[in-house]
């Protein structure tokens, strides 16, 4: 089964987002495509890097974004334009272990999964291993009782069915956590998210990304469980992509 993997750049570091890109071209499995989304066009010393690679490797498609659209909208352009069944996530200051399509795609198809995440390592800025993550559920219906409250699932870890993602219309257009509101709406169709606890990725910890974010993350993930309760109650739910006022009512 072929794979697209699939990334966002916006502001990292050039030299972060190559260590990104050599870790997926180094897979035991190579994908037959990986599309790069770049959101900022204002990132000279970025453009200019992703169009080295977009020359010198066939397999990279490179998406030139005219203004910035965030994180949602650019993905959702890279998964339409994706040629494979399998999608893959990438973040573009993480580094992917070199068998980590390799694992996930064999226990994707062993439990007929529809979406499967992985386990990872953390890293500080400079690339510096600092410890790994706890162990995360693997089974399907554990995670199916878990998942309403509260995620389990790494995002940039990801390998999942393009055919799943647009049964239930690709992520929507949030502040933050889009990854978990699209699994609760996987759960909520009937789609099967399983993980393994191999450590697949090491993961970027980013001065910028931690505390300043904690306090929007859960109120926005408040408002996405409430809009998981709505439709295993009434069958829809009532998202607006320009209204984020939470009420726990």
């Amino acid at each position: 089964m072929e794979i697209s993997v699939v990334m966002s750049v916006y502001n990292e570091r050039p030299e972060q987002v190559q260590q990104a890109i050599s870790s997926i071209l180094r897979q035991t499995y190579l994908p037959t495509e990986f599309i790069i989304v770049l959101d900022d066009p204002n990132q000279s010393d970025l453009k200019a890097l992703l169009q080295d690679y977009d020359h010198q490797t066939d397999i990279i498609k490179l998406v030139l974004n005219r203004e910035n659209i965030g994180l949602a909208a650019s993905l959702n352009k890279a998964i339409e334009l994706a040629s494979n069944e399998l999608i893959a996530r990438m973040d573009a200051d993480d580094i992917s272990e070199p068998r980590r399509l390799e694992l996930e795609l064999d226990e994707l198809k062993r439990r007929h999964l529809d979406l499967v995440s992985g386990n990872i390592a953390y890293m500080d800025e400079n690339g510096i291993v600092t410890g790994g993550k706890s162990i995360i559920p693997e089974d399907e219906r554990l995670i199916a009782k878990l998942l309403p409250y509260g995620s389990t699932i790494i995002h940039p870890t990801v390998l999942m069915r393009k055919s799943a993602i647009e049964q239930v219309g690709g992520y929507r257009l949030l502040p933050t956590a889009e990854d978990y509101d699209l699994w609760l709406r996987m759960l909520a169709s009937g789609l099967k998210i399983g993980s393994i606890n191999a450590q697949v990725l090491k993961y970027r910890l980013r001065d910028n990304s931690m505390t300043s974010n904690a306090w929007k993350t859960y109120i926005v993930s408040r408002y996405i469980q409430k809009l998981y309760a709505q439709r295993k109650r009434i069958g829809h739910d009532t998202f607006k992509s320009d209204t984020m006022i939470y009420s726990p009512k």
